[in-house]
């Protein structure tokens, strides 16, 4: 399941890397790994597993009725009357299995995407997050994205304005 979260149409980027692009290689060189930065600490934001577990009772919705309905799957499935499902437990807490939310960036396009391994996780780290995950900790890939966007952006600044001194300094 991939989706594009977040493409910037910013000619500010654009123009910055049209002025490294007629700089020596290792200006451009350099300036390629160091705007990367951004989007690394994006990767390990998103695929950070909270240390903490979820309080109990767990609150799937503020929503009473759906509330129950939750609750009433969720004790379903662990017992196991719903077919096809297998929900892994520590003896009692449901045992946390760890995913890898794939950031993907694609300088000449302009995009950062993210692909999320299941539908399922959009209550966990997407736009569905239920309250008790969100309690918990786990980031919000959407949220994440639009925050490294602005990050990406000022890092590029930043970025140029310490090569141009650099190359001043010739």
């Amino acid at each position: 399941m991939s989706r594009k979260v977040m493409i910037w149409d910013d000619k500010l980027y654009d123009h910055i890397a049209e002025d490294i692009g007629r700089l020596p290689k290792q200006f451009q060189a350099e300036f390629k790994v160091k705007t990367r930065n951004p989007v690394r600490n994006l990767r390990r934001r998103v695929n950070r597993v909270p240390a903490r577990q979820p309080a109990h009772p767990f609150i799937w919705s503020y929503d009473n009725a759906a509330q129950a309905r939750a609750r009433n799957w969720w004790f379903a499935a662990i017992a196991g009357r719903i077919p096809g499902v297998t929900i892994p437990t520590s003896g009692g807490r449901y045992k946390r299995q760890g995913f890898d939310v794939l950031i993907e960036f694609d300088r000449p396009n302009g995009t950062i995407s993210a692909e999320i391994p299941s539908s399922g996780l959009d209550y966990v780290v997407m736009e569905k997050q239920v309250p008790s995950h969100a309690k918990t900790g786990w980031p919000r890939v959407d949220l994440e994205l639009q925050k490294a966007e602005v990050q990406f952006l000022d890092n590029a600044i930043k970025v140029w304005n310490d090569i141009t001194n650099k190359v001043g300094e010739r």
